[in-house]
């Protein structure tokens, strides 16, 4: 078997297979744990690739935050919109009725799954396999 084939079978195996096993209950339904050790596993071949430059990890070169906030806003604005128009009765609450756990999910969204997500579907994948896609 050729070194690209075994590179397309572990693309399938690490990101065709799970999903699908988890979609039909053959493996549980808490995608964290599956997130976290994805992104341990990425963090642990990106820290060995040593010609990949780790500050990318921590640094947003040439991000504009600016732009990025007016984005999410009116997306959010989008959304809520959309809500509004759809289920008026359900907007907003998730943070009406439990708050605490509505600004947990606030406060740790970015750090448990955002960032791991970003890790894994960015400089992970795209340097891993980079062969498969010219």
């Amino acid at each position: 078997m050729s070194k690209r084939s075994l590179l397309a079978l572990e693309l399938i195996l690490v990101f065709v297979a799970p999903p699908t096993l988890i979609f039909y209950g053959v493996l549980p339904r808490r995608p964290l744990p599956y997130l976290l050790v994805g992104f341990l596993c990425a963090l642990v071949y990106l820290w060995k690739d040593r010609g990949f430059d780790r500050r990318t990890l921590i640094r947003w070169r040439g991000a504009d935050g600016r732009r990025a906030v007016l984005e999410a806003c009116a997306l959010a604005l989008g959304v809520l919109g959309l809500g509004v128009l759809l289920e008026p009765e359900k907007v907003l609450l998730f943070p009406q009725t439990r708050p605490g756990l509505f600004m947990l999910v606030v406060c740790l969204y970015p750090l448990l799954s955002a960032y791991p997500q970003e890790v894994i579907f960015r400089p992970f994948f795209f340097r891993r396999y980079r062969p498969l896609f010219p």
